[in-house]
């Protein structure tokens, strides 16, 4: 796996509704701490309330909303550096407010690589849930979990 200086969440469907991100973390290291510092939080989308840094600033009681009418909506953040990511968490305020189909991406400097591809997931409300990606003989496998009242349940 590469290291990027760039990742979004991108949403993969066309939806003619919101999506509210209020918090995203992103480890280099499987369980590790965030690494989001020093970059910069960006968002498109057709409508955008509130700023990108709301996903970052680790308040779960902020997010930024993304109008996701168009062709393309995002969030992405930008490192100072390029960064090798293990896994990303997404906490949401709402069991309605996500996009159910989204890629994770990473720029090589050329183009925009899918990382992990997500379809028709359901979220809860206030529960953080973690995306590992990681690789097995030089073949990408990607697994997902949910962090809730401070433990780690597989699936």
């Amino acid at each position: 796996m590469d290291a990027y200086s760039k990742y979004r969440i991108q949403g993969a469907g066309a939806y003619a509704d919101w999506w509210a991100l209020a918090e995203i973390q992103m480890r280099e290291v499987f369980f590790g701490p965030d690494v989001i510092s020093g970059g910069v939080a960006t968002a498109v989308g057709d409508s955008i309330i509130g700023v990108p840094e709301n996903a970052i600033d680790g308040d779960p009681n902020t997010n930024i909303a993304i109008r996701t009418n168009g062709p393309v909506e995002y969030w992405q953040y930008d490192f100072p550096a390029p960064v090798k990511i293990r896994e990303y968490t997404l906490l949401t305020q709402s069991s309605t407010a996500f996009i159910p189909d989204w890629d994770f991406m990473g720029w090589n400097g050329a183009e925009w690589e899918i990382l992990d591809s997500r379809r028709a997931q359901t979220h809860v409300a206030g529960v953080v849930r973690t995306f590992s990606l990681y690789e097995l003989a030089g073949t990408a496998k990607f697994s997902d979990g949910v962090i809730a009242a401070g433990g780690f349940i597989s699936r």
